[in-house]
């Protein structure tokens, strides 16, 4: 029987039946289940690897998968390994498992090599632009641990604690199910984040699932697993389960709560209206172009088309309060209080608007004899900025 020490406590779980885990027995179910949880508490990452290669090596000596994976990280391997354990041991396992669980190796390995290979490759990279493209000396590939491997190593290390709290459990069935608070307490002290918790429940949330399905009753296959359980026992380890993710789902939106706004990205001026086409001046009226960038937060402008002889005041709606541009428009317009006209004598008229003092502009479009229309707020090349207010 194998022992280790959990949170303080030593626990152990007891070694299978291998004779017994095998389909023609009446309890197969319930065997390779035990077999399971023998696997994942009393195994090592390091001893289920062991066993991959150990499988392998029973198929075929000299099996094209060992060489790939003698220098992967163990931890790749620990939930492939627990079935490999079990075969190894002469068990068997459930049709629909054996089946995918080579092409489930595979993919695993697969997915290994590409994720080393774009670290390897990002380091030559990296190293190439410190250097210099002289080339003169082959730069060293350092395997980089990505900020994700990090995120899962230490929601592990914390995963750890929780199963044994139910190593604990399991020696002492009769005390109380964990709380919310317990688990938010040690999630907290090890200073988890979000993307943490969210590994964590990806560790049990499928076991949770199980056994909330065992207490239910209507599995037989699980409620013959679950049978070294009382009903009252296994509401309680129900209630544990749900505990620790209702934890992990609070932890995340507390995260949420608490993450500050992102900051709005200020734009420049000169950017907002660098898309904006206008003229900046008429030889013939003799009128020059303001600058664009005084329309953003202007509250009104002055306009005039030389292709149309169109005068056009822009006035601030109230709800946006100033004027801007988007693209080649001026938005943030009050379309009540904005008008544009046809001026029949330019020379004139805009010889008076440029006399006019800020009285006089109240009233200027007013006394155009022209039927005055909605601007639609365009600016083309022919069109020159007045006046800015």
């Amino acid at each position: 029987m194998a022992v280790k020490k959990m949170s303080g406590v030593y626990v152990s779980w007891p070694k299978p039946d291998f004779e017994y885990t095998v389909k023609t027995h009446k309890h197969f179910r319930r065997n390779f289940h035990g077999a399971m949880l023998y696997a994942h508490y009393e195994l090592t990452a390091s001893e289920l690897k062991k066993e991959v290669n150990k499988y392998l090596r029973t198929k075929d000596p000299k099996h094209p998968l060992l060489d790939r994976i003698k220098d992967m990280n163990e931890n790749r391997f620990t939930t492939i390994g627990k079935y490999m354990y079990l075969l190894n041991h002469g068990c068997d396992v459930p049709d629909d498992i054996f089946e995918g669980m080579m092409p489930a190796l595979e993919k695993v390995i697969n997915e290994e090599e590409a994720r080393v290979a774009a670290i390897a490759k990002a380091a030559i990279r990296t190293q190439q632009e410190n250097e210099g493209s002289d080339g003169a000396t082959e730069p060293a590939v350092k395997t980089v641990i990505s900020i994700q491997d990090r995120l899962r190593e230490r929601a592990r290390e914390v995963a750890g604690e929780v199963e044994g709290w139910i190593d604990e459990f399991m020696c002492d069935k009769k005390q109380a199910a964990k709380t919310i608070e317990e688990f938010v307490n040690l999630f907290k002290s090890a200073e988890l984040k979000a993307p943490h918790m969210r590994h964590i429940q990806d560790i049990f949330e499928k076991r949770a699932e199980e056994i909330s399905e065992a207490v239910e009753g209507k599995d037989k296959d699980l409620t013959e697993a679950y049978s070294n359980y009382t009903k009252p026992e296994l509401k309680k380890f129900d209630l544990f389960h749900k505990n620790l993710l209702k934890a992990c789902v609070m932890m995340q939106e507390v995260a949420k709560v608490e993450r500050a706004p992102r900051k709005k990205k200020v734009i420049s001026t000169e950017k907002v209206v660098s898309k904006l086409k206008y003229k900046k001046d008429d030889k013939v009226l003799g009128i020059v172009s303001l600058n664009p960038t005084q329309l953003v937060g202007a509250k009104e402008a002055w306009v005039f088309d030389t292709k149309t002889r169109k005068l056009t005041k822009y006035v601030a709606d109230d709800v946006a309060g100033t004027l801007s541009v988007k693209g080649a428009s001026i938005i943030g317009v009050n379309q009540a209080k904005s008008t544009s006209k046809t001026l029949r004598y330019p020379a004139t008229q805009l010889a008076a608007f440029k006399k006019a003092g800020k009285v006089q502009l109240r009233t200027f479009m007013e006394d155009i004899p022209t039927v005055g229309i909605s601007p639609s707020g365009k600016i083309n090349e022919n069109q020159i900025i007045l006046k800015i207010a």
